[in-house]
């Protein structure tokens, strides 16, 4: 999954991260790369696995 974010500060912007929390409660952060106007970061969001047919939910 990539997700994109539009980011200003007008003394310059020197990182830009998300954190996803999984549907275990663990949480990753992961770095967003300049891509243009946007910034963009990439996260592998596992097969839902569960046997009682209930979605899995991440959290941005």
């Amino acid at each position: 999954m990539t997700i994109s974010a539009q980011v200003s500060d007008v003394l310059g912007v020197a990182e830009v991260w998300r954190e996803v929390q999984r549907p275990d409660g663990t949480k990753e952060r992961v770095t967003m790369s300049l891509v243009g106007k946007v910034y963009q970061g990439r996260f592998m969001a596992g097969a839902n696995v569960r046997n009682d047919g209930q979605a899995e939910t991440y959290r941005v």
